[in-house]
Parts: C-alpha cells; structure tokens; sequence
C-alpha cells in the first residue's frame, strides 16, 4: 500500500518553481504586443458573412475589365457591440471584394482589392455575359468576438 501511496499521492505536493528571468522577459515581450482583435467565428444569425450574395449599392466592382470576387460583408454597428475599434464609422457594413489572381507583390496588382462602406444596401445579383451569377452560392454566416492578437509577430 505504500508503494501505491507514494505514486499516486499521499505525499504533499511542492509549488512549482516560479519562472526563469528569461521566460519571464518573454512573457513581458508577449505583454507588450498583445492588442484588442475581433475574431470571425463561423454561424450565427447577424448580418456579417463571408461569401454568398452581398448587400450592397451601385454597381458591382470590376477590375481589368472583370468582376470582383466577393469576400466578406462586415456590419459595424455589430463590430462595435462586439467590441470593434472607435475609429470605424458606428454604421453601416464594410464590404470586401479581390481579384485572386492579384497578390500585391506586383505593381501591376493595384487596385486588386477593394473595401467598400456602404450606409444603405439591398441584396445584389447580376449576371457578368456568360459568367456564372456573381456573389451567387452559399452564405456563410458569420459571429464577432473580441479577443486578443499579438501586434507585429511573425512566424516561426
């Protein structure tokens, strides 16, 4: 039975020891970089998406003569109840499009993304000549959360 005891308990644990100068100046480092984020997480019943059909006004963004690809459709009156920066406008929906073929490490590759406020807005198709329907498929329905992110870390 002692034995026994002695492996699994029986015998007063010690505190762990307290952190090394140097974990604790990573923990400092880390401190210092943290920032408030707002995540994307996936479902939820607002009018925040990624993909589908945008609601949006005018026309549709075109770039080198083609439409865009629709990306995101953020409402912020619902990133400002989440938590969202002060400095975005308290209404309206930012809307994200792209080109996918245009990375930015190319000059060339300007005007290949584009973010869009929009005040006021309605659900829009279109078709594009023999294109498939633009912004047409599945929402995916999108929740905001605050949250923490490191500011300037890179990886590995």
């Amino acid at each position: 039975m002692g034995f026994l005891k002695g492996l699994f308990g029986g015998r007063e644990k010690s505190p762990p020891p307290p952190p090394s100068e140097k974990v604790l100046a990573i923990q400092d480092a880390l401190r210092a970089r943290v920032q408030p984020c707002l995540r994307l997480r996936p479902g939820g019943e607002g009018p925040s998406r990624l993909g589908g059909e945008p609601e949006l006004t005018g026309e549709w963004p075109v770039w080198k003569g083609g439409p865009m690809v629709f990306v995101a459709q953020l409402d912020l009156a619902e990133m400002r109840t989440a938590g969202g920066p002060d400095w975005l406008p308290a209404a309206g929906r930012l809307l994200f499009f792209c080109e996918p073929g245009a990375w930015g490490s190319d000059p060339e590759d300007a005007g290949g993304a584009l973010v869009r406020h929009e005040l006021r807005w309605r659900r829009f198709s279109v078709q594009f000549g023999g294109l498939a329907k633009v912004g047409s498929g599945s929402d995916y329905a999108a929740s905001l959360c605050s949250g923490l992110a490191l500011s300037g870390a890179s990886p590995g």
